[in-house]
């Protein structure tokens, strides 16, 4: 993200997506940015299908905790 930008992605934007949001397309999870409105808030009904995706690389695999509401996605890196 900073090599292609020149600056780090905001931790918070004006409308809750968080950093995780903007560095997808870096991180090969491209489809799911295209799917990401960033002029609606992120719990916008039409983010849901984004807000819901689980990255495997936002979870830790030691995690136990499997358990998650079904429209949101798990993430231990806040």
């Amino acid at each position: 993200f900073h090599d292609a930008r020149g600056a780090l992605p905001p931790a918070r934007d004006t409308n809750n997506f968080s950093a995780h949001a903007y560095i997808l397309p870096y991180m090969e999870q491209d489809n799911v940015f295209k799917l990401i409105n960033f002029a609606l808030p992120y719990n916008n009904a039409a983010n849901a299908t984004a807000t819901a995706t689980k990255i495997k690389t936002f979870v830790c695999p030691s995690d136990p905790n499997q358990s998650f509401p079904a429209a949101w996605a798990p993430t231990n890196y806040r």
